[in-house]
């Protein structure tokens, strides 16, 4: 069923044919159902088109195999910065799919909005003075929207544990 998942794949979007009239033609439902999965509408956003394709391990392998061939860079004569935003897309789709981390900006500012923004002085203060309260580095980096490891990164910069202590609560 790879295979022939793996030729058809593109079928649908390319060209004239349906999947209605793949049925008809007699490919079996289960070939059609991963069809449909691997299908991109236009309107459907890039980020849910492969994390609807997730739910389907043969559409994941099919998918993967695309991506692969699709990143082959071997055969382009140059990367345009169409090619280099193109590749980055296909990149975070199979981290995706196969569970990688993304270590891409866009990636981490899905869950810390903030991340890798600069601080500000007014960050800093109120940094500071919400480790003088007592909050956790986990408090911090929810109130804050940025990584952990940020927020670790700057109590660290700043100093703060030798110039105010460790709150009773950072134990």
């Amino acid at each position: 069923n790879e295979k022939i998942v793996g030729v058809l794949h593109d079928v649908v979007e390319d060209s004239d044919w349906t999947l209605e009239k793949l049925a008809a033609e007699g490919f079996a439902p289960e070939i059609i159902e991963v069809l449909r999965c691997l299908t991109h509408a236009e309107e459907e956003p890039y980020d849910r088109y492969i994390a609807r394709i997730k739910g389907n391990p043969l559409a994941v392998a099919v998918k993967l195999n695309d991506l692969t061939d699709n990143m082959d860079i071997r055969r382009l004569p140059y990367l345009s910065d169409k090619d280099v935003k193109r590749l980055k897309r296909y990149l975070r789709a199979y981290k995706q799919l196969t569970g990688e981390p993304t270590y891409s900006v866009y990636a981490c500012r899905q869950e810390y909005p903030n991340a890798y923004l600069p601080w500000t002085e007014a960050e800093d203060l109120e940094l500071t003075r919400r480790w003088c309260e007592g909050a956790t580095e986990e408090e911090l980096s929810a109130h804050f929207q940025r990584k952990p490891g940020a927020i670790r990164s700057r109590i660290e910069k700043l100093d703060l544990e030798r110039l105010y202590g460790k709150p009773d609560s950072h134990d």
